[in-house]
């Protein structure tokens, strides 16, 4: 850059503040995952150890509660945003019961502005992926939660080669995180 050009560059990045612990995931009844589980950190449901998350389709609900120091970062004109990191496949985000979007493409981000507050909030985030999974563990474990007749496939990169259910890789797919709050500082041009 030459002197002048440099000058027209700025950074208005304030703070970023990643949201470490633990979740509780809520699964719906009757899908044979258990209707709580406490991930200890943020990962695929295929990671589970437990048959029913890993072979889970469906909507699951990850709820957390962190502080905030309102005071941390001065200024009443900042804006806050929530950054989900990555997740598979689509998101809803609600902040202290405020609903704040769907997110489906990166960045998975929604701005929490007008609903983060000093002190504790709850952030509920609820997660949903394609049959897939739900179909290969129908297919490997024997039981019937699909209801249907559909035996195999297409898999993406194998140049259209049909594969039965039970042969198809699962998806990753859930909250994969990291979570994090960013606060950025508007910049106004005239």
């Amino acid at each position: 850059f030459s002197m002048g050009e440099q000058d027209k560059f700025f950074d208005n990045y304030i703070k970023k503040e990643t949201l470490t612990g633990a979740w509780e995931v809520f699964f719906p009844p009757g899908w044979d995952a258990p209707e709580r589980a406490i991930f200890p950190q943020l990962r695929s449901w295929t990671d589970s150890e437990i048959e029913g998350i890993k072979y889970f389709s469906g909507i699951a609900t990850y709820k957390k509660t962190f502080q905030h120091d309102i005071n941390s970062v001065s200024g009443d004109k900042k804006r806050y945003f929530l950054d989900l990191g990555d997740l598979s496949n689509i998101a809803e985000v609600w902040l202290n019961d405020q609903a704040l979007g769907i997110v489906w493409t990166r960045p998975y981000r929604v701005e929490i502005t007008d609903a983060i507050k000093p002190g504790d909030n709850t952030l509920v985030v609820e997660v949903a992926n394609t049959w897939n999974n739900r179909l290969k563990g129908d297919a490997v474990t024997g039981k019937d939660f699909t209801n249907t007749n559909i035996t195999n496939t297409n898999v993406a990169g194998l140049n259209k080669m049909r594969l039965p259910w039970s042969d198809v890789p699962l998806i990753k797919c859930g909250l994969f995180g990291p979570v994090s709050i960013t606060v950025l500082d508007p910049v106004r041009f005239d």
